[in-house]
């Protein structure tokens, strides 16, 4: 029976693979599966660690008031951003209606990526809004209070801040 299901096993068409050589192949895969599975679980702490890290240098450019600093020869920094999306107790058919009315007719198809660049549009008219930089540094809702009606009772803004790294 072991040797009927290994005739039927072929490597490279035409010659029929070994019972050694198929053993082989399938302790490498079991060997790999664990060794995947290892490395997932080192990923998985490092994952912590980092993100552990990357709070940590949020509080350190918010204390410092800096947006980058220099180390081990990469520039560090804080890269703020501003999410937008529909409130759940918001009228869809009401918010087609004033997108129409705000000649914004091709938002009634739009996804929360449009929605946010909508938003952040509208923050980038009002200096009072911007940093000397040119980049938003408005609380959510300061921005949502300058939105027009009723695009200030239907969204909601969630401001969120990484840390990345780059080479210089």
């Amino acid at each position: 029976m072991q040797e009927q299901a290994i005739d039927a096993v072929e490597s490279d068409g035409n010659e029929a693979m070994s019972l050694q050589q198929a053993t082989d192949i399938l302790a490498r895969v079991v060997d790999l599966n664990e060794q995947r599975k290892q490395m997932k679980a080192e990923l998985d702490d490092i994952d912590k660690l980092y993100s552990e890290a990357k709070e940590q240098a949020k509080d350190v450019f918010i204390a410092m008031g800096v947006k980058s600093m220099k180390a081990a020869g990469k520039t560090v920094y804080i890269q703020r951003d501003i999410r937008t999306s529909l409130r759940a107790d918001a009228d869809r058919i009401i918010l087609s209606e004033a997108l129409i009315a705000s000649d914004k007719a091709s938002f009634i198809t739009c996804n929360a990526q449009q929605i946010s660049s909508y938003v952040k549009e509208v923050a980038r008219e009002h200096p009072e809004c911007l940093d000397e930089d040119g980049s938003i540094v408005a609380d959510p809702d300061t921005i949502l209070a300058l939105l027009p009606e009723p695009f200030n009772q239907m969204f909601r803004i969630a401001e969120t801040m990484d840390i990345r790294v780059r080479a210089k």
